[in-house]
């Protein structure tokens, strides 16, 4: 453990990825720089429940899940239900991204005062701008419901949605984490689980993306977003996954060019269309061309556009900090 985040990172192996730790009370940090996320997530559910008090970095500039971190204090909102805040959010989620089946994985630290709940997503967004994107547009419709919750904060009057976690190299509580000295406020899975390791893996926002689709939201992040009932949206082109005729018989010719291109790789799940473009998921990944390796843990999304059959990769792993698309393919559709 090191007690600068620079030195820990400075100790960052290839394949590798940060985390952190409290210390003591009053927000200091100390940081690990882990082999990697799979080795540093058994670690953690090893310790004892006291000393589980660590957090995931959420990394600038690459593809991550789509995530929320929801608080209120109760007083400030008498009789509203955290349940009903989280369907409007998920109502307004699965709108934008034209997903009508899609849930959060969801975990929960309330107390007697606050009112608090993560949610993970399993899709991915290519950085952590778009989510940032996603998530306004998302708070406009919560205004708009009067479902808002109103929290008294520093800043003054703020919705029940910590926009904050979307700054730079934000840290995000670990599932089953606790802060220093509230062992009572772990961060529980909503829900039964099938087992911590998974519970922790489904959480996690950087991490652990293997088959999670690519959604493209194309974001406009100079758009402004009013506070109030008077919001400036911005026009947002958004996905849609589902499947349309003919679809299926292009997957094919596109998963038997992953064959004869990639040997070495495995395809993982289905596939499935975003917009003008069917995608399948390549794990283990291919050799990526700006971390210099194959990462041993994620997967590589080939993405085929309709109707040319242009083609190029896309790194799944957080890691690698360059992470735009690569490569330029044909396939005959």
């Amino acid at each position: 453990m090191h007690a600068e985040k620079q030195v820990a990172r400075g100790h960052l192996k290839p394949g590798g990825a940060l985390f952190a730790v409290d210390i003591c009370e009053g927000g200091p940090k100390g940081f690990f720089a882990a082999d990697s996320a799979s080795d540093f997530v058994a670690w953690f559910l090893r310790l004892p429940d006291s000393l589980q008090m660590h957090y995931e970095i959420i990394p600038d500039g690459v593809p991550i899940k789509l995530y929320f971190d929801v608080e209120y204090l109760l007083a400030d909102n008498a009789g509203l239900a955290m349940d009903a805040v989280i369907a409007q959010i998920n109502s307004s989620v699965q709108q934008a991204l034209r997903l009508p089946d899609l849930q959060p994985f969801q975990t929960d630290a309330s107390n007697a005062k606050k009112a608090s709940r993560h949610l993970a997503y399993p899709v991915v967004l290519a950085d952590k701008v778009h989510v940032k994107s996603l998530v306004q547009h998302v708070l406009a419709d919560l205004r708009q419901s009067g479902t808002a919750p109103v929290t008294a904060a520093k800043k003054g009057q703020v919705c029940g949605i910590d926009e904050g976690v979307y700054d730079k190299e934000r840290n995000f509580r670990l599932c089953y984490a606790h802060k220093w000295g509230q062992p009572e406020r772990k961060l529980l899975p909503v829900g039964p689980v099938a087992s911590k390791l998974e519970a922790v893996q489904r959480a996690m926002i950087s991490h652990f993306l293997d088959e999670l689709p690519l959604v493209p939201w194309h974001c406009r992040p100079s758009d402004g977003w009013s506070s109030g009932g008077g919001t400036k949206r911005a026009k947002h082109h958004v996905a849609s996954t589902g499947l349309r005729p003919g679809d299926e018989s292009k997957l094919d010719a596109i998963r038997a060019f992953a064959r004869t291109t990639w040997p070495e790789s495995n395809i993982a799940g289905s596939g499935g269309r975003f917009r003008n473009m069917l995608q399948i998921a390549l794990k283990p990944g291919v050799f990526c061309p700006h971390a210099k390796r194959v990462h041993k843990s994620n997967c590589t999304w080939f993405n085929v556009e309709l109707p040319d059959g242009k083609g190029h990769l896309r790194c799944a792993d957080p890691e690698c900090q360059a992470s735009s698309q690569w490569g330029r393919f044909r396939v005959e559709l």
